[in-house]
């Protein structure tokens, strides 16, 4: 592989990293957290009340102080990321 190849290969995979693990982070954090309280159904249902990103970041900081969930703002972040990419699409 020509070394430009090596180069372009590294800084992808460099940048795509932290978003899967930001992904896989966001799922562990709500399977361990959040459906204790509910399921995913919440996310995908007809007469959801989440409907803008200000409001889906509101919703997921009140739970998350609800649930007694001690996420940071990073967590709570890509929770918020990952809602909204895998559900919401605002």
């Amino acid at each position: 592989m020509p070394f430009r190849q090596f180069l372009l290969a590294a800084v992808i995979a460099t940048v795509a990293l932290p978003a899967v693990a930001a992904d896989i982070n966001a799922r562990r954090l709500i399977t361990d957290d959040c459906t204790g309280c509910h399921g995913n159904e919440v996310f995908s249902r007809q007469d959801r009340t989440v409907s803008s990103m200000p409001g889906l970041k509101a919703r997921v900081r009140n739970c998350t102080a609800v649930a007694g969930a001690d996420w940071s703002s990073n967590e709570m972040q890509a929770v918020v990321e990952y809602l909204n990419e895998r559900y919401y699409d605002f």
